[in-house]
């Protein structure tokens, strides 16, 4: 995806860690493997970054594809369309995707190819303004969800007053 990414748009690509424990796997596994005229623009991220930082660099992304849950999260937050590869210890954490309606951003590392994440992601690249009206469909989605949950709480709160 790296390489059809960079090959096609000519952009940069941002290599970076969800866990202190990635840092260095994300240039072994992302950045070290890649070709030498893709590597030139991919930048690794050789520290670990607190959220507030990675949700200023998501909301200026094209886009942000992750195979941790909370990175996209603060993604499709920051107006940035996201997709979450999740890998299978991840347990049942993608079913929040699919409940919210990010269904075709949502990937299973086992069944999806780098091809099937660029075809994705190119769609991105072609189409911003359809991607960015995803995204607040999305974002739409969890926010009703969210009014739902507080509805809910302040009709338990009423029935038991202090």
């Amino acid at each position: 995806m790296i390489v059809a990414y960079v090959r096609q748009t000519g952009n940069r690509v941002m290599a970076c860690a969800e866990m202190t424990y990635q840092v260095e796997m994300a240039k072994e596994v992302l950045v070290d493997p890649l070709p030498a005229d893709v590597r030139k623009n991919v930048v690794w991220r050789d520290t670990y970054w607190l959220p507030d930082e990675a949700a200023s660099v998501y909301a200026q992304a094209q886009a942000v594809v992750s195979v941790e849950c909370h990175s996209p999260l603060i993604a499709l937050r920051n107006g940035t369309p996201a997709f979450y590869v999740r890998q299978p210890t991840d347990t049942c954490k993608g079913q929040m995707y699919r409940d919210f309606g990010a269904n075709d951003w949502f990937f299973e590392v086992d069944e999806t190819s780098g091809t099937e994440l660029w075809s994705r992601v190119e769609a991105i690249h072609k189409n911003p303004r359809a991607a960015a009206a995803k995204v607040r469909s999305i974002m739409s989605n969890v926010e009703k969800a969210q009014q739902r949950m507080i509805a809910a709480v302040r009709k338990v709160l009423a029935r038991h007053p202090k």
